[in-house]
Parts: structure tokens; sequence; C-alpha cells
């Protein structure tokens, strides 16, 4: 039987402390390499969450490593992301980097810069750059997305035309 629930500010309902032991746990791949670290206090119950991703299916090896408390989990967490750059995780990393990708080499974006450095959601600076005319080409596909040089990017926004609203629906 499940112990009573405490509902957060959030309306969640937890049924664990900050305080109880955690799991740190990491997914391999067939070919042993990092694919995911995450933290649970019910790991299994995590994992049943996991399983209906479209990633699952590369899932081969699974690791548990128990931590007396949230605090200590999350920080192995951090470290064991930061170090061990698993290929699936976006929590817990940098999102934007500090510095350019290459030491020297050029500064380029993905969406996600592009829309924090244009002021609008990713999905409308993904439509801007597949559809504006002006738009920059991307220098690079990758499976996560396109990459623009951010200056292009820059000289693009200074001549944007920014328009308040909706874009109107073209048939």
């Amino acid at each position: 039987m499940r112990p009573a629930g405490r509902v957060t500010a959030g309306g969640a309902v937890r049924y664990f402390t900050k305080d109880d032991p955690t799991a740190v746990y990491r997914f391999y791949g067939s070919d042993d390499r990092l694919l995911y670290v995450g933290i649970a206090h019910d790991p299994s119950k995590r994992w049943k969450a996991h399983s209906r991703t479209k990633w699952w299916a590369r899932v081969g090896r699974k690791t548990v490593e128990w931590y007396p408390n949230r605090a200590e989990a999350e920080r192995e967490e951090r470290r064991a992301i930061a170090a061990e750059h698993p290929l699936l995780n976006t929590a817990g990393s940098s999102s934007k980097p500090d510095k350019p990708i290459r030491p020297g080499g050029p500064d380029v974006a993905s969406y996600w810069e592009i829309a924090n450095y244009l002021k609008v959601s990713r999905q409308r600076a993904r439509e801007i750059a597949e559809k504006h005319p002006d738009f920059p080409r991307p220098i690079a596909r990758l499976a996560m997305g396109p990459l623009f040089l951010m200056d292009s990017v820059k000289k693009f926004a200074d001549g944007w035309e920014r328009r308040p609203g909706r874009p109107r629906k073209t048939s």
C-alpha cells in the first residue's frame, strides 16, 4: 500500500521526500554507449514512463546506484551528465554553451539559440528559418536539426521586419 501523498504547490502528488534514498540510473545501448542518466525514488516506475519513448528500444543495459537523499543524487546526476556526455539527456545539460562548439571556431546556432536571439518560440524560429526567403542557409544538418552561423543570423535579424501578432495563414 502506498503511503499518503503530499500535494505540491503545482498540484502534483509526491509520495517521497527529499530525504528519502534516491537512485541515479544509467541506460546503455546495445553497443554499450551511454544513452541516458536519470534520477528517481522508484526507478522501475520511472522506467515505465521511459518505455513509451521512441528511444527505449535502443536500451540494452541499465545500472542503478543509490544515494542517501535526493540532493546527493541530483549532484551525481549533474556530474555524470557533464562528465559522461550521454546521448539523450537534455535535463541537467547546458542547452546553450558558454563558448563556441569548437574553441576558436565559428559560433553556431540551432533553433534554440535563434529563438532566444530573436525573442520568439523555437517553433517560430524554425518557421522563419524554413520559410523566410532572406534567412541564411544552414551550414550543417545534424540529427538534432540544422546549424546556422550565428553571425549570419544576427545579420538577418538586423534587417528583419518583425510584425506583431500571429502570422496570417497562407493557402
